[in-house]
């Protein structure tokens, strides 16, 4: 766009009749106030001839032209990378209790025999129990025999047979044709049982190694209950005494644990509540202890240490991108920031990478939010003006408010701020609402 005034010098302008409101230094009197006065709550479209009626009717001629696509892509991205910062330091650097560095998870001394599921907890839950697995709930199981998995099964044939399971009989037939395996036979049983949806399921796993393929039926649910038995047997052929899936391997039975040495519990689910929410699957019946407890849990600081380094890296691409001097004061700006607390930051994880952008070391992090290093990084200055939070929240606040600082106006078609007689423009009250970044939807 560019931007004319009416008149024919620059001191005319300012104190012109049609532009009494510039006369004097009264910000009620200021283009910024006048810009504040526009309803905010209106479509960008009416905004924008509410802006340029605003500024026609004090002196100015607006001519709608297009900045660059670069130049829209390059303020869009910045404004939405520093509130991306803006908004992860907030977290980190916050005291609340609900801060990201006050959240609790509850662990397992023995992942490979219990696992832990705290996502249901509130916020101040505490749990420290010792589990004892003594049996794990399981459903029933018919595993058959191993088949030469390649040799020729006995066809063409008709095979039936049936499954009786909770109180109902099921009825299947299936049949074979020349040339079909003992694992075509196998898969044909497991089709047709998983097709009738009877709260019994069938799979074939092969043994390449040894050629071999098992048929295997079981409930689907686990725990001793009727609805989790079941019986199989042929009504015509021999598939099922073919295959060895007509008797059970395990019958249907509860999980039995101990909590804190206390009387045996039953329950139909390997999963079971341990209260405040918080609830463990059993793995393994060993009869070992397992120790359940909590800890701090750094995974929400380190995902927000995540967010900051991607807006900061995104900025930092924008602005290469860019290529204007005050982009580069802006690229300045970051990164002498970055270097000058390099070490402080290589602590928690994060390090300058390639073309100025930030990397993060996931496992370094991770020990930082667990350790309180993390915690100790972003919070124990947050009082000061000095510190690299302190610091960059401040820029990423600036950056926010007002991204057209970081542009040269001649990218946005302005030439009349720079040039000949309106080169005072630059310094009248109307410069403020460019400095405010409310322009911006004006080009966006």
């Amino acid at each position: 766009m560019a931007i004319n005034a009416y008149s024919n010098s620059y001191y005319q302008f300012l104190y012109s009749g049609v532009n009494s409101p510039y006369r004097n230094n009264s910000l009620s009197n200021s283009a910024l106030s006048l810009l504040n006065s526009l309803n905010t709550n209106t479509s960008s479209t009416k905004n924008l001839s509410a802006l340029n009626s605003l500024l026609s009717n004090n002196g100015y001629k607006v001519n709608q032209t297009s900045a660059t696509e670069g130049t829209k892509n390059y303020l869009l991205t910045i404004k939405s990378g520093s509130l991306a910062m803006k908004n992860s330091l907030s977290g980190l650097m916050s005291t609340a209790k609900s801060s990201a560095f006050s959240q609790l998870t509850a662990v397992s001394s023995d992942t490979q025999k219990l696992k832990v599921d705290a996502s249901g907890a509130k916020a101040g839950t505490a749990v420290n129990a010792n589990v004892n697995i003594d049996q794990l709930a399981s459903g029933q199981v018919n595993e058959g025999t191993a088949l030469t998995a390649n040799k020729n099964a006995a066809g063409p044939a008709l095979y039936e047979f049936s499954i009786e399971s909770g109180g109902k009989s099921h009825q299947f037939s299936i049949s074979t044709s020349a040339g079909d395996t003992n694992k075509n036979l196998q898969q044909k049983i497991a089709d047709a049982i998983n097709k009738k949806n009877i709260g019994v399921t069938a799979s074939v796993a092969e043994d390449t190694k040894n050629s071999t393929s098992v048929l295997t039926i079981q409930s689907k649910e686990t725990g001793a209950d009727e609805k989790n038995t079941f019986s199989i047997q042929d009504t015509y052929g021999d598939a099922i005494a073919l295959t060895g899936t007509g008797t059970a391997s395990r019958q249907a039975q509860d999980a039995l644990y101990r909590i804190d040495n206390g009387e045996q519990k039953t329950s139909k689910s390997n999963t079971i509540d341990l209260g405040n929410g918080i609830k463990a699957t059993l793995l393994e019946a060993s009869g070992d202890t397992v120790n359940v407890s909590m800890k701090a849990d750094g995974s929400k600081a380190a995902g927000l240490v995540d967010d900051l380094v991607k807006g900061y890296n995104d900025i930092i691409a924008a602005v290469k991108s860019n290529d204007t001097e005050k982009s580069l004061q802006l690229n300045y700006q970051l990164s002498l920031l970055s270097k000058t607390y390099s070490a402080s930051l290589s602590r928690i994880g994060v390090s300058m990478g390639t073309n100025g952008r930030l990397e993060v070391n996931k496992d370094k992090l991770n020990s930082a939010a667990e350790s309180g290093e993390l915690e100790r990084f972003f919070t124990q200055d947050r009082g000061a003006s000095y510190g690299f939070a302190n610091r960059l929240a401040k820029l990423s606040g600036e950056i926010q408010s007002n991204p057209m600082k970081y542009t040269d106006i001649s990218s946005l078609g302005l030439s009349d701020f720079n040039n000949g007689l309106y080169s005072g423009f630059q310094s009248s009250r109307y410069s403020q609402a460019y400095n405010t970044g409310l322009f911006l939807n004006m080009f966006v």
